[in-house]
């Protein structure tokens, strides 16, 4: 059975979860409750697989399933379908157990709800965690569309600690997971070159680690001509595209106060070297990236594996204003907090008025 909400009936059960979540997120960080942590994963993880007709590439994807397990064999459904192999299979499964789509739903609502969740958890001792789930809503709504590269994203996101730990072989086992559910992870190797090179002085260095992989990157498109002029092969599908909007100038206000914090010597993270120099360095290469603003044909914006560092660099912002240990349950709001509400506010309202993200009416299966 299906059951739909109307549209004000959805923006009221989209604000009611949001305040849920902020109220659990906030006693499992001030009990180290992981139950209450857990919760909030299932709880989500429902909300998300069980939804009905909701999200723009909804249906695309009910299709494909539809396509995809209609066939015998693997070999047979890839020459259909041209998608990662993991979506094949995972079709291939779910019809072998008598399953129907909202099984895929609820595999990538649950995985991506669950390493996004245990990522923030991981700094939660240097953030304000509630301000990193405000943040975290933004990716909640995107999951409801492009779901293979929203889960390699938190796949990713969960495999930051690896880096700050300097664990290479674990964190470019993450990014081999990542990959096999959205090619596009692969780029976040370079992550890990990022976030472990040191490179305060020197303009040659600072050179190497900000411009040149960049240069790479966006050059991509021109090194896929070359092949195909090369190689006589076809390689379609490829573009980069510059743009600039609205969202950079808040995009480079982001970057600013993470680094006027720094300079005040009241930025959290400074207490942890490694995690500091970590959301610094991913931060800065994320705004650059803002600022061209490029995508790579339809393999999505490879920026968004660099942005979700963003989630922790603004709930900084507040554990530096009103820290964890705090015994004032209702904190002054400062420029840091202002800045983060308007933040926070105007994201959301876009969210519920865009009717391209499709987040609502939300339907759901019982």
């Amino acid at each position: 059975m299906v059951v739909e909400f109307s549209e004000f009936g959805s923006i009221l059960f989209y604000i009611i979860i949001l305040s849920l979540g902020l109220i659990t997120i906030h006693y499992a960080d001030k009990y180290n409750s992981k139950f209450l942590l857990w919760v909030l994963i299932i709880a989500y993880s429902l909300i998300i697989g069980l939804r009905y007709g909701v999200g723009r590439d909804y249906y695309a994807y009910e299709s494909a399933y539809d396509l995809l397990s209609s066939k015998n064999s693997f070999a047979e459904a890839k020459t259909w379908y041209d998608i990662e192999a993991s979506y094949i299979w995972l079709c291939l499964f779910v019809k072998s157990i008598g399953g129907k789509f909202t099984l895929i739903t609820l595999f990538y609502g649950f995985f991506t709800t669950f390493f996004y969740l245990k990522g923030i958890w991981y700094f939660r001792k240097e953030i304000r965690i509630e301000w990193a789930f405000l943040a975290y809503t933004y990716i909640f709504f995107g999951s409801f569309n492009t779901i293979r590269q929203y889960l390699a994203m938190a796949i990713i996101f969960f495999a930051f600690r690896y880096v700050i730990e300097k664990k290479p072989i674990r964190y470019f086992i993450f990014v081999a997971i990542a990959a096999v559910f959205h090619m596009t992870a692969i780029i976040a190797v370079l992550i890990y070159f990022y976030g472990t090179k040191r490179s305060w002085s020197g303009i040659f260095l600072r050179t190497l680690n900000y411009i040149l992989p960049i240069i790479l990157i966006v050059g991509t498109n021109a090194i896929f001509r070359l092949v195909q002029s090369l190689g006589g092969l076809r390689v379609e599908g490829y573009s980069v595209s510059v743009h600039f909007g609205f969202g950079i100038f808040i995009q480079i206000a982001m970057l600013y106060l993470f680094k006027w914090n720094v300079q005040k010597e009241t930025n959290s993270l400074l207490s942890n070297d490694d995690k500091f120099y970590f959301v610094d360095q991913i931060l800065t290469i994320s705004t650059i990236l803002c600022i061209l603003d490029y995508t790579l044909g339809d393999a999505s914006r490879i920026r968004n594996y660099f942005s979700t560092i963003e989630m922790i660099a603004m709930a900084s912002f507040a554990s530096t204003i009103f820290p964890n240990n705090s015994e004032d349950e209702f904190p002054k709001i400062t420029y840091g907090d202002a800045f983060l509400l308007a933040y926070h506010f105007m994201f959301l309202v876009m969210s519920f008025i865009n009717r391209d993200m499709t987040i609502y009416p939300y339907r759901f299966i019982l």
